[in-house]
């Protein structure tokens, strides 16, 4: 299943996107020490006021549990695992609490009021606008692919600088060079697929087109994922890491985790997850995606451990929900959202403003009253370009020499009110 699934998908996103020189080997090691970039990207609409909790706060409760509705939005005290006594992860994140996990390690952060100031309740408007990251809902490329325009390659002659693990090429990577989209890799076997490289051969090898370009990027496929299998990518099943669930974003970051070991070029890895809209019977709807994540976040933080490799990973969905449960059980579209920040270097931690220049404290009062504007959706406080920014200056390299305007035209480079890392 799984090799048909690449045959198929490879020359339709893979072959046109990847348009770095060809090389027979790839390196097992890096030659840098900046770290790779796992962006996650939660598609939906991700409720953070469900997955990181403030159960101290009560009203929290009054608006997710409005009294005499029959309305349960609430994650119940007895639930959570509790952080530090007022805020508490959902119970599909317990593994990042418990003994080895990435909070208990000091290294996630959680990052509140984080979206676009200029968003709306529109997912693809929205999307449009967290990837492209200019500002606008249109634009020739995204903010990674500026990134990687804008930077040195960690190795000469990368076979691939970025890997998107999906099927089809995130906007954020639009008009990216050296970009692979792949579907997911567990299980598959270049080796006993011998009609797989015939079929490539025939459609984008073959002289008699006259397409060197295509010829060229056509060898690159073939190079890049000969590299993977003979470095073990492909071939080391994902059956060999339980930890990992067996769907979703499990199988997803087990392929980022095998790249980042083996593979020394790529420099970014963006995996996508959809299924966050939670409009109706929220916690049905929740509570497993809520597992998957955690399970796979943590399983992955193990990997980056037990392998010494540098990565840092950004968690964000296109905006967040209403404070209030609606009649049906579960939020509408909101705006400020929840952004998670993860890896070796970070330093972990609840962060929020409730306004430009006011850290939020639990002197300053209900969190959910200070986090909320008058319409009762939870505030922007936290440009994400800022959060992107930092993570990119502080872990890859991206210092203030470079061309912040280019990267985030009409907004360059703001400060972050908090030091996630060192």
């Amino acid at each position: 299943m799984m090799r048909r699934l690449v045959i198929g998908g490879l020359g339709a996103a893979a072959l046109m996107s990847l348009t770095a020189p060809a090389r027979a080997q790839a390196k097992s090691t890096r030659s840098s020490n900046r770290d790779v970039l796992v962006f996650v990207f939660l598609r939906g609409g991700a409720d953070g006021i469900n997955l990181v909790v403030p159960h101290g706060d009560e009203e929290y409760y009054a608006q997710r549990r409005p009294s005499g509705l029959g309305i349960d939005v609430a994650i119940a005290r007895e639930e959570l695992t509790d952080l530090d006594g007022y805020f508490g992860l959902h119970p599909g994140l317990a593994d990042l609490a418990k003994a080895g996990g990435a909070w208990s390690q000091g290294n996630l952060a959680c990052i509140f009021g984080v979206g676009d100031p200029a968003g709306n309740r529109s997912h693809f408007r929205n999307m449009d606008r967290l990837e492209l990251g200019n500002g606008r809902e249109t634009g020739q490329s995204g903010w990674l692919a500026r990134y990687l325009a804008l930077s040195q390659a960690t190795v000469r002659e990368p076979l691939a600088r970025a890997v998107a693990i999906n099927y089809t090429t995130p906007l954020s990577l639009a008009g990216a060079p050296g970009v692979l989209t792949l579907p997911r890799l567990d299980g598959f076997q270049l080796g006993d697929e011998p009609a797989f490289i015939d079929t490539l051969d025939s459609l984008y090898l073959d002289d008699s087109t006259g397409n060197q370009r295509l010829r060229s990027e056509g060898q690159s496929v073939l190079n890049l994922l000969g590299s993977l299998e003979r470095t073990g990518v492909l071939s080391d099943n994902q059956a060999n890491h339980p930890d990992y669930p067996d769907a979703g974003l499990g199988p997803d970051l087990y392929a980022a985790a095998r790249i980042i070991d083996k593979i020394g070029d790529v420099e970014a890895i963006c995996i996508d997850r959809g299924g966050w809209d939670t409009h109706s019977e929220e916690r049905h709807r929740l509570d497993p995606l809520a597992s998957e994540l955690g399970r796979s976040l943590q399983a992955f933080y193990a990997d980056l451990k037990s392998t010494g490799r540098n990565a840092t990973v950004v968690v964000m969905s296109e905006f967040g929900r209403r404070m209030a449960a609606n009649g049906s059980k579960g939020t509408d579209h909101g705006f400020g959202s929840l952004a998670l920040v993860m890896g070796p270097q970070v330093n972990g931690g609840i962060y929020a403003k409730s306004g430009p220049d006011q850290p939020w404290t639990r002197d300053s009062g209900s969190f959910i009253q200070q986090m909320t504007d008058a319409n009762g959706d939870m505030k922007v406080t936290t440009d994400y370009r800022a959060v992107i920014g930092h993570v990119l200056q502080q872990r890859l390299g991206f210092s203030t020499a470079h061309d912040w305007e280019a990267l985030f035209p009409g907004h360059g480079r703001e400060e972050l009110a908090w030091r996630l890392f060192g």
